[in-house]
């Protein structure tokens, strides 16, 4: 029984690590994704077009993997900051990334629904926990609110401009921003999970 306890103890260490762990993987996959694509636009095309083609395996593989880290992560946070309503909200988050990456765009549908759910679930959960959480120091909860409501924003610009237009188009450029928003957030609150 004491060893079962001192696991779940470790939980957040280990969660934090998975998040500093998760941007170098997503962005390894993106640089290494566009390497091999050849004619991809970043104002044209979505980040997920990477996961299409002779070489989609290695964007979708590269996905899968920080959406597990991602996973790991939100359980971790859950522990250490007591967030069982928004950390869980990052958990599903988290699902949904991977799920992105098993359903690709060659099942567009499943694979838009699955990729909305995690570009405005994410945010919404950095955002919400941010402010309402007393467990999480200030700092990081400025961080947080900074990196989210960025994120957030850049969804609304994204998903609900295309579900009005007649005619979507991609935009890798500002999902690729989002992510950086994510990506900085995640990474911080990962390190001091994991320091202390």
């Amino acid at each position: 029984m004491q060893r079962r306890h001192g696991n779940w103890a470790s939980l957040p260490s280990i969660g934090g690590m998975a998040g500093m762990l998760a941007p170098i993987v997503v962005f390894a996959t993106i640089i290494i994704a566009a390497a091999l694509y050849g004619s991809f636009s970043w104002s044209a095309n979505f980040l997920s077009d990477f996961g299409v083609g002779k070489y989609g395996f290695v964007y979708n593989l590269g996905m899968m993997g920080a959406g597990v880290l991602s996973l790991i992560f939100s359980m971790g946070f859950i522990l250490k900051f007591k967030a069982r309503v928004w950390g869980g909200a990052l958990a599903v988050a988290s699902m949904a990334a991977i799920a992105t990456s098993i359903f690709s765009e060659n099942m567009p549908l499943i694979h838009y629904v699955f990729s909305m759910l995690f570009f405005l679930l994410f945010p919404i959960a950095i955002l919400a926990t941010s402010i309402g959480n007393r467990f999480i120091p200030f700092f990081l909860r400025a961080v947080g609110i900074l990196a989210g409501s960025g994120a957030l924003l850049l969804s609304f610009s994204i998903y609900i401009t295309n579900l009005l237009s007649l005619n979507p188009i991609g935009s890798a450029e500002s999902e690729l921003l989002e992510i950086t928003f994510i990506s900085i957030w995640i990474s911080i609150i990962g390190a001091c999970m994991y320091l202390k």
